[in-house]
């Protein structure tokens, strides 16, 4: 058995749950699932699955609840309706058993649409914030370069591999707070985890998940709170920086002030902004993967500046089919995935 648990939270989307779940079935390590939603469904999972239902708990709890219930070394949180490659997996756990002082690994995701019900498209996504932060994985002993670096740019680090203390503890932040806000969640795993370690992104494919476009961005969501005289929403950024303090205190000793902290979530939101932030690619500069599963055909196509990271090579493709396959297994399983693509599609990108 490998050294590394899938932990795969999930709300009343039992099919989706069934999809990763045997997804990730050629895998060795341990899947557990902590189920909020309000009827169980472990009757759909197989009997190997860890299975806990847990009604009314939120994401954080669930995150914190399973961390608490696990053995191995390192954990890999997994959404139920994205995909988590195994060979990213495997090589993300890997590096971290190496370099003992990284919290977190994760590599490059794709994202796909369904155009129809025999064609799935992936394409990069988060291509140019990916690849600004391969150019500079910052690696320090100092926590506060590790902090201010996370917005260098910022991803987000949740579905990641972690090692288990530090994810438990992160996860602790953010449960002493009722259900805070998921642009809250993104964030503060980021800054707890920095606190534990350094954060790394592998040049690797990791995840693929379905283009699903927000009406409001979470980074914009979280710097309008941050700029909100509600005294509720201070109050929870006081208690958030309140409680990394702690960490920081507990797990290295001689904590920063806790102004130094609150202007962390500034520093942010300015780097967030059209002059600081890394710049989109421009249209053409995209290319995309199409699997036609009726013709039996595939385009391969990436990204000149992804391959150059090792992107795109056979087993990527191979990855790729076995998503396809699953995520058209929907249209026959009685799960109808509609395309969320905004507007006429258009692979000429």
């Amino acid at each position: 058995m490998a050294d590394t648990t899938i932990i795969i939270p999930t709300h009343e989307r039992p099919q989706y749950l069934r999809r990763i779940v045997d997804f990730l079935s050629p895998s060795d390590n341990e899947i557990l699932v902590v189920d909020s939603s309000p009827e169980s469904c472990r009757n759909i999972l197989p009997s190997n699955v860890r299975y806990f239902h847990k009604p009314d708990l939120y994401l954080t709890q669930k995150i914190l609840f399973a961390s608490k219930e696990i053995h191995t070394s390192y954990a890999a949180i997994c959404a139920d309706d994205d995909f988590l490659t195994v060979s990213g997996i495997e090589q993300a756990s890997q590096f971290l058993s190496e370099n003992p002082h990284y919290a977190c690994a994760q590599g490059l995701t794709m994202t796909y649409i369904v155009p129809d019900q025999k064609t799935v498209c992936f394409f990069p996504k988060y291509q140019h914030l990916a690849l600004a932060r391969l150019q500079i994985n910052p690696e320090s002993s100092d926590p506060k370069i590790r902090l201010t670096s996370a917005f260098c740019p910022f991803l987000q680090w949740i579905y990641a591999v972690h090692r288990v203390d530090a994810l438990r503890q992160t996860s602790e932040i953010l449960c002493a707070i009722e259900n805070p806000p998921r642009c809250f969640t993104d964030r503060v795993f980021s800054f707890g985890l920095a606190i534990s370690g350094n954060l790394k992104l592998l040049p690797i494919l990791f995840s693929v998940r379905e283009h699903a476009p927000m009406s409001v961005p979470a980074n914009e969501k979280f710097c309008v709170l941050r700029k909100s005289a509600n005294p509720a929403i201070q109050t929870e950024f006081q208690m958030l920086t309140q409680h990394l303090h702690h960490q920081w205190d507990e797990r290295i000793g001689d904590a920063p002030a806790i102004e130094w902290l609150e202007s962390l979530f500034d520093l942010y939101c300015r780097s967030i902004e059209p002059e600081n932030s890394p710049k989109s690619p421009e249209r053409g500069s995209l290319e995309q993967v199409q699997i036609n599963h009726k013709e039996k055909s595939i385009v391969r196509c990436f990204s000149p500046a992804i391959r150059q990271y090792g992107g795109g090579n056979e087993h990527d493709i191979a990855t790729l089919r076995l998503v396809s396959e699953a995520v058209l297994g929907n249209f026959t399983s009685g799960l109808l995935v509609e395309s969320k693509f905004p507007g006429q599609i258009n692979f000429d990108f």
